[in-house]
């Protein structure tokens, strides 16, 4: 989720740079809105490894927020390819389907972070514990057989 943030964050902060040049404020806007996205996964990604529930919530629903951004793009993509004679499927078209297959998938693996969390809370885990436990090798009590 930090690497997601991150992606984000720099698509955002490109796209104001270039709509700083000389872009539409349609394009100035759906760059903030990711932006906006890419700092609340980072925010809520930090909490997420604390076991809070609440970071689950806030990285479901910014995951739904950017998979109706990219669902939307798609759309367009495709209006303007069957719109406009001629035109081929594009670099944007490959880039908006990654891109709703990323966040349909982080969905999913969000989704089943709700159980992740509620048999943490049953086995009553610590703050300090992250991600897999090493298990250590047990001695054997009985004697080696002669």
């Amino acid at each position: 989720m930090n690497l997601l943030a991150l992606i984000l964050i720099l698509f955002g902060i490109l796209g104001v740079v270039g709509a700083a040049l000389g872009g539409s404020a349609f394009i100035i806007a759906i760059t903030i809105v990711y932006l906006g996205i890419g700092i609340g996964f980072r925010v809520s990604g930090r909490y997420l490894v604390r076991h809070r529930r609440w970071a689950l919530i806030v990285g479901i629903v910014l995951a739904s927020l950017a998979l109706l951004g990219s669902v939307l793009a798609l759309v367009a993509d495709l209006a303007a390819l069957i719109l406009t004679p001629g035109r081929t499927i594009g670099l944007s078209f490959a880039i908006a389907v990654i891109m709703v297959a990323a966040f349909g998938q982080l969905l999913y693996h969000l989704n089943l972070g709700f159980e992740a969390i509620s048999a943490w809370e049953r086995r009553g885990g610590t703050e300090r514990e992250r991600g897999f436990e090493p298990i250590m090798a047990q001695p054997i009590d009985s004697e080696r057989p002669k």
